[in-house]
């Protein structure tokens, strides 16, 4: 059996306010799942990544046994 490389797709979408200084705002969506994660730093969205690529993938049982 040959296995393949865990790859998600991410949409990140950042925005600021008009009247205030800029502060990260925005949030980052898993592309599959449509899960969406609100972000408030650059810190938060670089953990918010690693947290999602290191969970682990969900099992997904040979042709013949769906």
């Amino acid at each position: 059996m040959t296995t393949r490389p865990l790859r998600k797709v991410f949409i990140v979408r950042l925005w600021h306010d008009q009247d205030e200084q800029w502060t990260w705002q925005g949030e980052v969506q898993v592309a599959h799942t449509g899960e969406t994660q609100r972000i408030h730093s650059a810190g938060e969205l670089l953990d918010y990544l690693q947290a999602t690529m290191t969970a682990v993938p969900p099992v997904i049982p040979p042709e013949g046994l769906r």
